[in-house]
């Protein structure tokens, strides 16, 4: 009875010693981010260009931390989306970080937006210990889905750039960005509108390519007098900007003078570069009922239609007619067989039964081998991407990638100088995944056996210069009726390839010709985009054709083509069909390839890459493009 006593004694105390030691150690631990959360803290957090994000991009997040200490602080600061009920989603952004005693630094992150209700949880780790901060509400989005919303919502982002460290806000009509804060990396200016400019920006060679970069892509730039009241005059890059003319073009982008201080931009000048111009209603009258032929509410773009039919890609192809056979011979061998095998006199017991358990066996392995995971599958990397041009060399490339392991493994994806911001495309769970931006980007991630991990990537690419040139561009009636367009020997054109040039709102198929190494107009085939872009087609009258046609195949490839064209074409203030009209002095042209080796990426281990590429670059006649051509209605 001592004994029992004794033991229920010390197990007692033991318990209360150990229950001490955990409060001490949570205790220590809580002093220790308390101590690190009063040195360093989030001063100013800046969302987008105006305050507010694009869905469906990579938008900017800057970061004004302040080290309150005389202590350098370095460390690791990180950042990830939490949705729904604190529950942490996608991967993990991490961005190093290094402040001086008592600095303050700007830091920027570039998540991809996805929900329009995420809020994002941010920590500093440092050899001291991790620092939580508050939770940071993501703001509302840009031009929401929602056509119930006032005209002022649905404003386009235009901001009107400040110099570094100027607290001035004047006009009060436009939104202002501070020069310091402008993204150095080309593509995280996705979802910038137009932008005012009075200064010439004290920026790095970086942050001048962003902005030509932006600019060339389809930007809107509008060029103010000084302070002194005098017009700007650049230097380096940015000395394309110095054209004498009122309005004038910079690879797709418009860049427009105007005679006036930022004291004079009015609310009412502001607003005309702000408002999304309706193609649709204002070419409504003069087109009559051809704009009816196109069902202008189609929405175009569609990141969850392109992420699935890339997990279609993994999924296993058992042969159903295969096991459909084996089931039906295993069924005549077990009951026919093994009746007719214990009918025969020379075959005595207990034969019968070693030959129907045989057969058990024989189809149990069969079965197995057929139907098991791994069948037919090998772990790859697929991908489809939309590439833009900013000029003849440089595209920016949208890459949405699946890597499907059949071996369960850490994987890493990783792109070297080529501005390259990453994303996990599970925008709606956790993910073992963290994602390091910019010029050595990489994306690394624990991915099961038998699983998928997509990866969303923006960057920027140098290749090999085309040589495209538009030759011809006839136009009767206002109708096209043909085009030449001319490239160089850097253009590689295989069998599988497809081209196309899109007027106004008509979407053409063009023929290569690689004896004369041009693309011309197909005389038949044009489509209105709406009709383009439609699931399918019963009428054999639209230029897919009927879809009783077409193999499921077939039906694949044009589901990912046109999943390719909604991207390529879509941006704010352009969400549907029937905002899309390319102006009359200029073509989109497009082609789909295979994916070339210099848009493949480095994984570690190394997974097999394929996947199809649409480039889409806006071309203009020879000579044309020093001064802007009237009706211009928007820009690719």
């Amino acid at each position: 009875m001592n004994l029992v006593c004794l033991y229920f004694r010390v197990g007692r105390i033991s318990g209360l010693l150990l229950s001490l030691a955990l409060v001490v150690l949570i205790a220590q631990e809580a002093v220790g981010q308390t101590s690190l959360s009063a040195r360093v803290r989030i001063a100013e957090a800046s969302w987008g260009f105006d305050g507010r994000v694009t869905v469906g991009e990579f938008q900017p997040v800057s970061l004004l931390l302040d080290n309150l200490s005389s202590d350098a602080v370095e460390g690791v600061l990180t950042m990830q989306m939490v949705s729904g009920v604190l529950r942490r989603a996608g991967a993990v952004y991490e961005q190093p970080v290094f402040l001086g005693p008592s600095a303050r630094r700007w830091v920027q992150f570039y998540p991809w937006i996805s929900d329009s209700n995420a809020t994002w949880q941010l920590e500093l780790r440092t050899s001291a210990g991790v620092t939580v901060f508050d939770p940071v509400d993501q703001p509302r989005l840009v031009q929401e889905e929602n056509w119930l919303q006032s005209e002022e919502q649905r404003l386009l982002p235009v901001v009107l750039l400040d110099r570094a460290g100027s607290l001035e806000r004047i006009p009060t009509t436009v939104k202002h960005m501070s020069e310091e804060v402008f993204p150095p990396y080309t593509t995280a200016t996705h979802g910038l509108h137009a932008m005012f400019l009075d200064h010439v920006p004290n920026w790095e060679e970086p942050r001048q390519t962003a902005l030509l970069g932006w600019l060339q892509r389809g930007g809107e730039l509008h060029l103010l007098l000084d302070a002194n009241g005098q017009r700007l005059r650049f230097s380096g890059l940015l000395a394309v900007l110095n054209e004498p003319f009122e309005k004038f073009v910079v690879g797709a982008g418009e860049v427009m003078r105007h005679e006036l201080q930022r004291g004079g931009l009015t609310e009412s000048l502001v607003a005309a570069v702000q408002s999304p111009r309706r193609v649709a209603e204002d070419s409504a009258a003069a087109s009559g009922s051809r704009v009816h032929l196109q069902p202008d509410e189609q929405r175009l773009r569609d990141d969850e239609g392109i992420l699935e039919r890339l997990r279609l890609t993994s999924e296993p192809e058992h042969s159903s007619i295969l096991i459909g056979l084996l089931a039906l011979l295993y069924v005549l061998v077990l009951y026919p067989g093994g009746w007719w095998l214990s009918r025969q006199p020379e075959v005595k017991f207990p034969w019968p039964l070693v030959g129907i358990g045989g057969a058990v066996l024989l189809f149990s392995v069969l079965f197995w081998w057929v139907g098991r995971r791994g069948y037919q599958e090998v772990r790859s990397s697929r991908a489809d991407l939309v590439a833009l041009a900013e000029d003849s060399r440089h595209w920016d490339v949208l890459a949405f990638r699946q890597l499907f392991v059949t071996e369960g493994a850490d994987y890493s994806l990783r792109q070297s100088g080529r501005q390259t911001l990453l994303a996990s495309g599970v925008q709606d769970e956790q993910v073992s995944a963290t994602a390091v931006v910019g010029t050595e980007a990489e994306y690394r991630c624990r991915i099961p056996p038998y699983s998928r991990e997509l990866v969303m990537s923006r960057s920027r690419v140098e290749l090999a210069d085309w040589g495209l040139r538009l030759n011809q561009l006839s136009v009767t009636g206002g109708n096209l009726t043909g085009v030449v367009i001319d490239a160089g020997a850097g253009l590689s054109v295989r069998e599988g390839d497809e081209a196309w040039v899109m007027y106004e709102n008509e979407v053409w198929p063009l023929v290569w010709s690689a004896g004369e190494r041009q693309f011309r107009l197909r005389p038949s085939g044009r489509a209105v985009l709406g009709d383009f872009l439609r699931a399918y087609f019963e009428n054999p009258m639209f230029p897919w054709g009927g879809q009783s046609e077409f193999t499921e195949e077939q039906l694949r490839h044009r589901a990912r083509t046109q999943g390719l064209f909604r991207r390529a074409l879509w941006r704010p203030g352009r969400g549907r069909v029937g905002d899309v009209r390319i102006p009359a002095d200029r073509v989109l042209f497009l082609l789909e390839t295979d994916l070339p080796g210099e848009l493949q990426v480095v994984l570690e281990p190394e997974l097999e890459q394929s996947g199809r590429v649409l480039f889409a670059r806006e071309l203009r006649l020879a000579g044309v493009g020093s001064e802007l051509l009237p009706a211009a209605t928007g820009n690719p």
